[in-house]
């Protein structure tokens, strides 16, 4: 359950980060990677939002992605 979770708010920031490249703030290295590379640190950046660890170097920077980020942090307290 909790990797399904992972996973699945993993692929909604890819989604929103290929609809919008602003809605998130990335490190440089990671705009210039590959769909996988990116895929790769979204997942990682869900795994420490639902481990409520919140490492600091990727951001939410639009308020839809802010609230998304919310809502998974929020569903965290209902699966634990």
């Amino acid at each position: 359950m909790y990797l399904a979770t992972i996973i699945l708010f993993a692929s909604i920031y890819r989604i929103m980060f290929t609809i919008d490249t602003t809605s998130f703030t990335l490190p440089d290295t990671v705009h210039n990677g590959s769909v996988f590379h990116i895929y790769v640190t979204f997942i990682y950046f869900s795994s420490t939002t639902f481990t409520s660890t919140g490492i600091g170097d990727i951001l939410p920077f639009k308020a839809w992605a802010k609230l998304l980020v919310d809502f998974n942090n929020y569903l965290q307290w209902d699966i634990l």
